[in-house]
This record gives structure tokens, C-alpha cells and sequence, in this order.
């Protein structure tokens, strides 16, 4: 019982500190620092935009 308690425990914790963006501020701040090319920047925008729409 104790193993099954600390295994979900794991799980959830590797779940919420996943590295993947979870804001469109967040996906910006993830890409964009690599990038130089401007089609690149766009691509970048866009794809955080569809991800995480602005209101």
C-alpha cells in the first residue's frame, strides 16, 4: 500500500513540474531566446498563439 501511495505521489509531482509551457508568456519565453530569424520568430508566435489564444 505504501509503494502504491509514493508511486502516484511521484507521479503527480512529475506531472505539475513538467517543463512544458503552460502560459503563451511561458511558450514565448521557452523559443524565442534561440531564435534570430525573422520566419522563425513568426512561426514561434503563431504556434504559442494557436496553443494559448489570447482573450
Amino acid at each position: 500500500m505504501k509503494n502504491i501511495i509514493l508511486g502516484l505521489l511521484a507521479i503527480t509531482i512529475f506531472t505539475a513540474c513538467s517543463p512544458q509551457p503552460k502560459t503563451f508568456d511561458d511558450c514565448i519565453l521557452k523559443y524565442m531566446p534561440s531564435t534570430q530569424e525573422r520566419a522563425a520568430v513568426t512561426a514561434i508566435y503563431d504556434a504559442c498563439l494557436s496553443k494559448f489564444p489570447q482573450n
